[in-house]
């Protein structure tokens, strides 16, 4: 459903979502982030994003994840937000905001995780890892990421910045191929 820049070896704030599945159900959205997309193809890029605002902490629900940098029988589960608002960056450098909620939420969620150095792993305790090999290699800085896998931060908006004057806002150059 999706992939982060650190996934491929790139160090930056991008990520890929695979909208294949999801299109026809969230196209009627008002404010969906496919919507502009002409040929019904492929996904969307996002650079920099950033959580502006989530949903209710009483709302939030427990999903089975995988990763792809993890061994494939590995499965976690995990509490995110139902529905999280998002500011980005296209690759035309436009800042755009959307919504999202329930699977695309969570994708966006677990993608944006791996730009802060956390995996599904991480939102495990070590005493319930089954592997005694996953166990050793997680327990240096295991709590740590474990908090902040579970930290509900928000970030503030491009927009709430610049009109405070505490923002200089430098335009993306993106080379597209």
């Amino acid at each position: 459903v999706g992939l982060a820049a650190q996934q491929c070896g790139i160090d930056g704030s991008l990520i890929f979502l695979d909208e294949i599945k999801y299109i026809e159900k969230y196209r009627s959205s008002r404010n969906d982030i496919f919507n502009d997309r002409v040929d019904n193809k492929g996904g969307i890029f996002l650079c920099n994003p950033r959580i502006i605002s989530r949903s209710p902490e009483i709302e939030m629900k427990i999903w089975t994840e995988e990763c792809l940098v993890l061994p494939p029988s590995f499965t976690a589960t995990v509490l995110r937000d139902n529905s999280i608002k998002v500011e980005y960056e296209t690759l035309d450098g436009e800042t755009r905001t959307t919504k999202l909620s329930g699977e695309l939420a969570r994708a966006l969620q677990h993608e944006m995780d791996h730009d802060r150095g956390i995996l599904i792993v991480d939102h495990v305790s070590l005493e319930d890892l089954d592997s005694l090999l996953m166990m050793e290699i997680e327990r240096d800085g295991h709590d740590d990421r474990m908090a902040l896998a579970y930290s509900r931060y928000l970030q503030v908006s491009l927009d709430k910045l610049v009109s405070c004057g505490h923002y200089t806002f430098i335009e993306p150059a993106y080379a597209v191929e």
